[in-house]
């Protein structure tokens, strides 16, 4: 290990705001970062709730982050660091750091400033930073291997290890948001499965106005107070929370119940153990925020973790449906109920007793609806639980490894054999969900689910036949699913007669959509109408798709709004391009064009070279690029 000045192995950038705050300069489509954006649980940031415009970038000393870059905080959170996502720019708060070429690798610094953040020592004073400023990076000091490529190595391993984490954050994100779905669809627009399996209010379903709630709700349901199918209890008022908190929570951990073990303080099990006589915590307890994070909700899991709990919050242990418990409260009208019945100003807070009060619409006792839903929602939970302990074995290790391979203490190989042994963790931790891509291959019914969700996500009103064919074609090759299809030239773009004919059928045998088709003109429209099963597409999707459902949406988030011609244009280029890696031919721009232009007259006469340029950038930029797998997409025999 060499010790050097931080300053003499990375580019500094400073951020700088707009000299005056008129409209033009913000909500732009540029993300704009300030320390409340960022902090040492996040890898990477990608997004950002205030937006700048072209313009006002051009009107601030701001430069431009790039992906991979480093964010430092310069004042505040003093030192908390993530790596950019997305280009973006930054605000005079912080500081960008891009390693020197052949002298730092980026990820390695990002993992070494992690590492040293806190023990970084003013040679003058000998004190730890207050405040961070050009200056300060010329008294810096770390010790970085003098080979880039032993650096990489170190990062790679910590790396691996970050990939896994934000995976399963993302997948524990889709499962929760799918039940959250279901939740909606039951409970707040009242389309819960009637006795003939029908939504109950789209089928006619009778409903009654609620003079509390001052709307309709299903004929004998009633309105209880959250106190009715909940014990709602304080924590003890000498109780005090962890001195390193999360954006103010009383406690580490976030709305997907993740404990963060690397911020919580260490609680003397005594103290616990002493206290735990005034609220009772076990594997359904849920934390409310009641005081300045009014509505934050977490499960507490006390075969994990013993709590300090702080008088912040309110402990919520439903007598029973426990999964319907936590979607009641985390509801948006739960919220406002909540919102409704705080006082302060400065930190609002709910009482206990007005806590309690708040109603919620529940189905007639002898109803089997909640326990139906907890049926279908619990094994997601339970799914989210699993990689929440997984995630923290992970955590653990990941902040074992990072001193012991930055001080040199285990090599590269040694963590490796760590790394080797945590893709597949003891059985207590859950299952391992595979980052790879599946090679699993979907029989006719499941891609018809698949192409419903599509449908569903994009939204009938903008889909048709053609359309689907382009989206399938890219869902599949993108995300590497095999649907078993057989794509030939087809004047539009790629597409398969035989797969789309059997998604028909199978959305006709299974009631998900009518599939109508009008004429106009020469031409016929196909137009997808929801049918009764049309809600419960995201629980069959999730059910069978559970591995792929990050991949998916992740792209079909970005498909959102794309109109037929920009799905020809993306589907056709990725047939050509991914046609040529097969081959072993060149994937130069202007052959990829000219292949374009050669699928079929149409192109010729419906888009411009400049069109075809820029959706080749787009590709590059959003890593939407063939890789060469999947099949050919022949010619028409």
């Amino acid at each position: 290990m060499n010790r050097v000045v931080l300053s003499s192995i990375i580019d500094l950038i400073s951020g700088g705001t707009p000299k005056t705050n008129v409209p033009e300069y913000w909500n732009g489509d540029i993300g704009w970062l300030s320390v409340t954006d960022f902090n040492n649980d996040l890898r990477y940031v990608y997004d950002t709730e205030k937006k700048i415009t072209t313009l006002g970038v051009k009107e601030s000393n701001t430069k431009y982050l790039n992906k991979g870059d480093i964010i430092i905080s310069a004042r505040g959170t003093v030192g908390a660091l993530a790596q950019i996502g997305t280009p973006m720019c930054f605000n005079q708060s912080c500081f960008g750091i891009r390693g020197k070429k052949d002298k730092a690798d980026t990820d390695f610094l990002y993992y070494a400033l992690k590492n040293y953040v806190k023990n970084i020592i003013k040679r003058s004073q000998g004190s730890v930073f207050d405040t961070i400023n050009l200056a300060s990076f010329d008294l810096m000091e770390l010790d970085i291997p003098k080979e880039i490529k032993t650096q990489q190595k170190i990062a790679k391993v910590l790396s691996n290890l970050d990939a896994k984490i934000e995976l399963n954050n993302k997948i524990n994100q889709e499962l929760e948001a799918m039940a959250k779905l279901l939740y909606d669809y039951w409970f707040v627009q009242f389309d819960f499965p009637n006795e003939q399996g029908k939504p109950y209010k789209s089928s006619g379903g009778k409903m009654v106005y609620n003079k509390e709630l001052k709307r309709e709700i299903p004929e004998g349901w009633e309105v209880k107070n959250i106190g009715n199918i909940a014990n709602i209890i304080a924590p003890h008022p000498s109780h005090r929370a962890p001195k390193e908190v999360i954006n103010g929570f009383p406690f580490a951990g976030d709305e997907f119940g993740n404990i963060n073990i690397s911020k919580a303080r260490v609680i003397n099990e005594d103290f616990v153990l002493k206290q735990e006589g005034d609220y009772e915590i076990n594997d359904t307890s849920l934390g409310y925020g009641r005081v300045g994070t009014v509505g934050k909700v977490v499960r507490l899991r006390k075969q994990d973790f013993k709590y300090a709990l702080s008088p912040t919050m309110a402990v919520i242990n439903p007598k029973e449906n426990s999964s319907f418990v936590y979607f009641v409260v985390k509801a948006k009208s739960f919220y406002k109920e909540a919102l409704k019945r705080t006082s302060g100003t400065t930190r609002p807070a709910i009482g206990i007793m007005e806590l309690r009060k708040i109603p919620v619409v529940v189905p007639r006792k002898d109803s089997p609806i909640i326990s139906d839903f907890c049926k279908k929602v619990d094994g997601n939970l339970k799914h989210i639980e699993n990689l929440n302990k997984q995630n923290q074995y992970l955590i653990k290790l990941r902040d074992w490894l990072l001193p012991m391979l930055m001080n040199g203490q285990v090599t590269v190989g040694e963590a490796e054999e760590k790394l080797n042994m945590a893709a597949e963790p003891q059985s207590e931790y859950g299952k391992v969900v595979n980052a790879n891509f599946t090679e699993r291959e979907f029989n006719t019914s499941e891609r018809a689910i698949l192409a419903a969700y599509i449908v569903k996500m994009v939204g009938h009103n903008e889909i048709g036949k053609t359309k689907l064919m382009k989206l399938l074609h890219l869902t599949e090759y993108i995300c590497r699913i095999k649907l078993g299809s057989h794509f030939v030239k087809q004047t539009a773009g790629p597409y398969d007669e035989a797969m789309i004919n059997d998604i028909h059928r199978v959305f006709r045998q299974f009631n998900l959509f009518k599939v109508e088709t009008t004429k106009k003109g020469s031409f016929s429209e196909i137009h997808y109408i929801p049918s009764f099963e049309f809600g419960q597409i995201e629980e069959r999707f999730l059910e069978i798709y559970r591995n792929e459902v990050v991949r998916v949406n992740d792209l079909l988030n970005r498909m959102k709004g794309w109109k037929l011609k920009h799905c020809e244009i993306l589907s056709t280029l990725y047939a050509v391009w991914n046609n040529r890696i097969k081959r072993n031919q060149s994937t130069k721009k202007h052959l990829l064009k000219k292949d374009f232009f050669e699928w079929s007259n149409r192109k010729k006469r419906i888009f411009t070279e400049n069109e075809v340029d820029k959706s080749i950038e787009w590709m590059k930029r959003k890593n939407i690029v063939p890789t060469g797998w999947g099949d050919f997409v022949e010619e028409i025999a």
